[in-house]
Parts: C-alpha cells; sequence; structure tokens
C-alpha cells in the first residue's frame, strides 16, 4: 500500500489535502488508523500548510508550488538608498475626436465610458431574458439611457425605497415625469448583461468563470478605461462592493467594516483617475511569471497594461508589497515604492523598535541591496514605518511640522525623501474610492449584478469628472470654473433622462456649423461644457417647441410679461415680431 498526497479545489474554490491511497494487488483490503493519518498530515511543509490556511486579508498567500516562480538571493548592505534619475517617458497625444468626443458636454464624458455598445448590449440581453422567462416585455436603448439617468439621480437624492420616489409625499417629478414606478419596476426585474443559457456551470470547465453575470459590461467598461493616456505616477489599492446576499464571489472579511463584500482590485493615477481594475474570483491570478504571492500577482497583472519601460512609478501598501515583486516591476522598466511588513524584510538587518524610539522622532535607518537595486528604510514617527523602493533615496530630508500628542503642540520632524513621495502619490485609489462613495446608489437587492452595475456607474461618473476637470485645465486654464461633482452628475443625469424625447422626435434644427466638417488648414476650438446643469438641455437643440398659454409669466431674459413658454426647458420666453428671446435663449 503507498499513500499519496494531492492538492484539490472545494465547492468554495479553497485548496485543501487529499490523501489519495494506492492499494498493492494483494491487499484485499486497507486498514489506516488514526495515528497513521495524521502522521502523514504532518509530514505536510509549512509552504503547503501555509497555502491551506482560510483567505485573511492581513495574510500573505502563497501560491501554488506547480506556477513558474522567480527566486531571489538578497544580500544587504548598511548604507543609504540614493535617488535614481529615471524620467518619464511619456506617450503619444491621444486624438481627441476618437477619445473624448468634440462637444465637450458632461454627458459626452460619460459616453465615453458608457459607450453606445454597452446601452446596446444591456438592452439586448434584457430583452432576451424577458423573453426567456416567457414575459412581452421588451425595451429600447433610449430608454435604457433613461433608466440610467434615473438611477443617478436616485444616487444622488437618496431614499430608502424605490418606490418612494414616485409616493405623494416623497415624489419627484424628474424621475417621476421620464418613467412609471411599474415600469421601473420591470427593468429592475429583467435587467442582464449576458445570456444565462450559455453559462457554464461547471467549475472545473476552462471557460468557468463567476463574473459571467457581468463579464461583457465589466469588459466594455474595462476596455475604455485602458484606453485613456497613462499618467507618470499610479497607486494599487482594493474597493469594495457591499453585499450580504447569496454569492459565490463574496469575501467574508471580519476585520473590515463591511464584513461580506466583493473585493476589486484597481490601478489609479495619481489623480484619481481610474485605468485599470480586475475581479479576482479565485485564490490565484494567471502571469507569465508568478512572484510567488496572490498579491503580488494581482499587481502584475493590473500593470501588465502599462508600457513597458517607460519608467513609470507603481505605490502600493504593504499588503501586496514583496521585495521580490518590486525587482520583477524594475525588470519591466516599471519603478516602485511601497510600504512593507517586517516579517518580509528577506534578511534585512534593521534595528529594533526600541532603538528608534530612543533616538527620538524622525530617526531611520536604511540597508540595500545593490544587486537588485532595492532599498529599505525604517522610519519612525509615533510608530514605525518600514519602506522600500527601486527608485527613491532618503536625501533630501526635509523638516516638517508634526503635532505632538503628548506635547500639545508642533514639532520638527525630520522626514526622509522615500516617505514624502510615498505619502503624495499613493493616495490615488483613496481618491477614486472616495468620489465614488459620495452619490453612488446604495439600495439594497439580493440580485449581486445590480451592486456591480451601480458600482460602474459611480466609477465612469468619477472618471468623467476627472477628465472633464483636465481637459477644462488644459484648454482654459483657470479662468474658467469647472463644475463640482454634484452639478456634472446631475447633468450627465439630465441629458440621459431626455435621450427618450430626442429618440422620439429625433434630431431637429441642427446648426449648420455643427454638422458641416471643417474646412482644411482651419484649427476648430474644442467646446467644453462649463455652465450649470439646466444649459445641457438648453443648448442641445432637439425637441424645443413653443407654447401658448393663458397663464402669464415674465420672461427669462428680458422680464416682460409673456405667454409663451418651452416645452422642454419650462422657462417662459418672450416670441414676438420685435423681440425673439425664445431664439437668443437657445443660442449659444
Amino acid at each position: 500500500m503507498s499513500v499519496e498526497m494531492h492538492v484539490r479545489r472545494n465547492r468554495h474554490g479553497r485548496l485543501v489535502p487529499e490523501l489519495i491511497v494506492l492499494p498493492n494487488a494483494e491487499d484485499s483490503e486497507i486498514e489506516l488508523d488514526s495515528d497513521e493519518l495524521f502522521g502523514l498530515l504532518g509530514e505536510m511543509t509549512d509552504s503547503e500548510e501555509e497555502s491551506f490556511s482560510s483567505d485573511e486579508e492581513e495574510t500573505p498567500v502563497e501560491v501554488s508550488t506547480r506556477r513558474r516562480k522567480k527566486k531571489f538571493n538578497f544580500k544587504w548592505k548598511s548604507q543609504l538608498p540614493v535617488n535614481r534619475d529615471v524620467p518619464w517617458i511619456e506617450e503619444d497625444s491621444i486624438n481627441e475626436s476618437t477619445s473624448y468626443g468634440q462637444t465637450k458636454r458632461p454627458v459626452d464624458y460619460f459616453k465615453y465610458f458608457i459607450t453606445k455598445d454597452a446601452i446596446r448590449l444591456i438592452m439586448e440581453q434584457t430583452n432576451i431574458y424577458a423573453v426567456q422567462e416567457k414575459s412581452k416585455f421588451s425595451t429600447t436603448e433610449a430608454e435604457i439611457e433613461v433608466f440610467l439617468g434615473i438611477l443617478l439621480q436616485m444616487g444622488v437624492v437618496v431614499l430608502p425605497r424605490f418606490n418612494m420616489y414616485w409616493s405623494a409625499g416623497f415624489r419627484m417629478n424628474s424621475i417621476a415625469n421620464k418613467m412609471s414606478r411599474n415600469r421601473f419596476s420591470e427593468l429592475l426585474r429583467f435587467l442582464h448583461f449576458n445570456d444565462n443559457k450559455k453559462d457554464v456551470l461547471d467549475r472545473h470547465h476552462p471557460s468557468y468563470d463567476r463574473f459571467y453575470q457581468v463579464r461583457p459590461l465589466l469588459n466594455l467598461f474595462l476596455q475604455s478605461c485602458r484606453a485613456l493616456k497613462n499618467e507618470e505616477k499610479h497607486s494599487i489599492g482594493q474597493s469594495v462592493i457591499p453585499f450580504k446576499g447569496r454569492c459565490g464571489i463574496r469575501q467574508q472579511l471580519p476585520c473590515k467594516p463591511k464584513k461580506r463584500e466583493i473585493k476589486i482590485y484597481l490601478r489609479c493615477g495619481a489623480s484619481g483617475i481610474l485605468y485599470d481594475f480586475l475581479f479576482v474570483d479565485d485564490n490565484e491570478v494567471e502571469v507569465e511569471m508568478s512572484s510567488g504571492f496572490v498579491q503580488g500577482d494581482v499587481v502584475l497583472k493590473l500593470c501588465e497594461t502599462l508600457p513597458k519601460h517607460a519608467n513609470h512609478k507603481v505605490y502600493f501598501g504593504s499588503y501586496f508589497n514583496f521585495l521580490e515583486l518590486q525587482v520583477m516591476l524594475k525588470e519591466m522598466g516599471i519603478w516602485s515604492t511601497g510600504s512593507l511588513r517586517s516579517n518580509c524584510l528577506r534578511g534585512a538587518k534593521l534595528e529594533d523598535d526600541s532603538t528608534l524610539k530612543r533616538r527620538g522622532r524622525g530617526s531611520y535607518v536604511a540597508v540595500t541591496d545593490n544587486r537588485h537595486g532595492v532599498g529599505i528604510v525604517k522610519w519612525f514617527d509615533h510608530r514605525p514605518v518600514i519602506l522600500s523602493s527601486t527608485f527613491v533615496g532618503t536625501d533630501p530630508v526635509v523638516e516638517k511640522q508634526i503635532y505632538d500628542l503628548k506635547r500639545k503642540k508642533l514639532i520638527q520632524v525630520p522626514v526622509p525623501n522615500i516617505v514624502n513621495d510615498y505619502k503624495q502619490s499613493i493616495g490615488g485609489v483613496h481618491i477614486n474610492n472616495m468620489l465614488n462613495s459620495l452619490y453612488k446608489l446604495d439600495h439594497k437587492s439580493k440580485k449581486w449584478h445590480r451592486r456591480v452595475l451601480y458600482w460602474l456607474l459611480s466609477s465612469a461618473v468619477a472618471n468623467a469628472w476627472l477628465l472633464y476637470r483636465k481637459d477644462l485645465e488644459k484648454f482654459f486654464g483657470s479662468s474658467e470654473k469647472p463644475l463640482d461633482l454634484l452639478e456634472f452628475t446631475l447633468c450627465v443625469a439630465t441629458s440621459l433622462c431626455h435621450a427618450e424625447e430626442s429618440a422620439k422626435r429625433g434630431r431637429r434644427g441642427t446648426n449648420s456649423r455643427m454638422s458641416t466638417p471643417d474646412s482644411p488648414g482651419t484649427t476648430r476650438r474644442t467646446r467644453i461644457f462649463t455652465r450649470s446643469a439646466a444649459d445641457d438641455v438648453r443648448y442641445d437643440e432637439m425637441s424645443h417647441w413653443p407654447l401658448f398659454s393663458e397663464k402669464r409669466n415674465r420672461c427669462k431674459l428680458c422680464s416682460k410679461i409673456v405667454q409663451t413658454s418651452c416645452s422642454k426647458c419650462q422657462v417662459f420666453l418672450c416670441m414676438t415680431q420685435k423681440r425673439n428671446c425664445f431664439h437668443s435663449y437657445h443660442t449659444r
């Protein structure tokens, strides 16, 4: 009789050990007592036991030994790391007409991320699911745009239940007048992003995907994010989608405020723009060469879409950082800085915490591996902080004022250059998460794919607003005051809610200078929207009709008493032989 140790995945997707007993030909029965069984299990190595442990967020998870893994031997010297002169090689400029559009309205920035293909996908898959459920329900692309505009408005004005937006006490006319409550409920019921009939349910099949229901929509959004022009500095971090329902991709994180959530890994620029993201549905991430840890492989996967040897700088926290990972990024032409855990020093000898504490706040110690070009700095503030980098050193050391809780006053503390650079560049993911949380739709749902859609809408609005501010500063500098995120979100929602009306009546009264192509040799100035949310509808040149009523009111422009109003803008305007405020109001 012989016994072999194998590894398999249970129904939850976790690695578990499995003993396979191979009997000899002459053995009729196999007897294996409990002592022998525990003895065999005790022969497992420490690395195997670690890989079988539960997936705690604070514990590094090693990848399977069957994966290709690079090995490094570090030799440390007690010398300060130096700054490396690695100038960033900027990408070629992207043609604006193919990236952000010519009209530069807020809704155009939004539709760069939520494209026509995404709207068409939602419409088609929703209708397919309704047919599968033997329902007569059907929708259109214009109605899907109105539906998304309503969701954005619900994120701004939050009520605990959807039906309250149509109730007598809390009715919102901007929502209730665009779609009935029953129609909205039907759309939510049949909302789908992929065909359930084609889903692969076998977990061992190569095509199995836990994110199958939302994968096409995520790919379209991811394609738009990756097409953006990359910044010099990027940060790697996490975002979460809270969800308490039944879901195979949900993770249990007992140490976090949101204990049940869907985890997303992000790569954002220093400005907060989202360039790449990753939904991880397994304990391993598929990369060409593994760093040896799942968290490190996540960073490698997110950095695959960065141009190689362009001297981009990437920053991440201690959850992702390993010295092997930083050396691999350096070989790709990507420089990195990150905080490091005390159990990941790979033999580096640093002074203990008590010694640095006696030396006072601002004291630090450093070691360097000249062979791999990695430096480690341990700096003591109110507690020790360990940072490692492949391109930033300790010089210059600047004096900064930091508040001392014991003395209750500001004191001067020396701060090395690596600490300053890390603090200034690590906040990209935090900015993105903060913007997403301001006006996100957070209604409860038993269907997890709805929660993913809400996150995607918030991320699209945040990215669109950051691009809008970036373009506004590029073309106008500080002369134009940009819309804040609230005004921008309302502007996008208002434009989307008028999509169905525009689709029914068609595009009329289009200005000839907008439809005529530019003549050769002339430069056309890009128009960027900077006014209030109502102006997006005011100048769209679609479906503005004069109405005559018995009610009198003052003209919006000249303050004369008139009886004519605009059917779309809902404002009174003059339209007489001497005064035509109706035309002046709708013309830039």
